[in-house]
């Protein structure tokens, strides 16, 4: 069953929504360590992974209908070159929930360094930039150009570092304040 053309214009806009949501969320909740806080921040982190996920199944959709007359479909050097920034992004945004998650209790404790802070703000910044490049090329009803796909990528890249810096400060770096 094929949705309607006025359903699928409609979706992103639905995504647009959840990912103002949960970016609102997550800028009000930021530098709240107790236990409701980290819950909005799960929650908004997760808002915005679906609506990335509902993005990128829309992009997926887009490069299948572009391709449909080609003999095998859409290339993969043309599905990595679209879909790769928005695997980033869900990466990133799947490893932040997850360490959240396991280090709910040392977060909300406040038993840890706080250079968490510093690092969890970066890796919001450099997230909320990418979707925002993201969104905005979406709305242009563009391709990813080179040097989008370029910057995404750098961007990406660094976050995923500062993530993983963010695991080994709630991993190793515990505070008994």
């Amino acid at each position: 069953m094929a949705l309607s053309p006025s359903t699928l214009s409609f979706l992103p806009n639905i995504s647009y929504a959840f990912i103002l949501a949960g970016a609102i969320i997550i800028l009000f909740t930021f530098r709240n360590s107790d236990r409701n806080s980290l819950i909005a921040q799960l929650a908004g982190y997760s808002a915005i992974t679906c609506a990335i996920l509902l993005l990128t199944g829309l992009a997926y959709a887009k490069i299948v209908e572009r391709t449909s007359g080609t003999l095998g479909g859409p290339s993969w050097s043309l599905l990595i070159s679209n879909l790769f920034p928005f695997l980033i992004i869900l990466f990133v945004l799947g490893m932040t929930i997850a360490f959240l998650s396991i280090y709910f209790d040392r977060i909300s404790e406040n038993s840890i360094s706080d250079s968490y802070y510093t690092f969890s703000f970066f890796s919001t910044l450099f997230l909320l930039i990418q979707i925002s490049m993201l969104v905005n090329t979406i709305r242009k009803n563009m391709p990813v150009t080179r040097t989008t796909y370029a910057i995404l990528t750098l961007l990406g890249t660094l976050n995923i570092i500062i993530v993983l810096s963010i695991f080994s400060i709630l991993k190793y770096f515990v505070t008994d304040c």
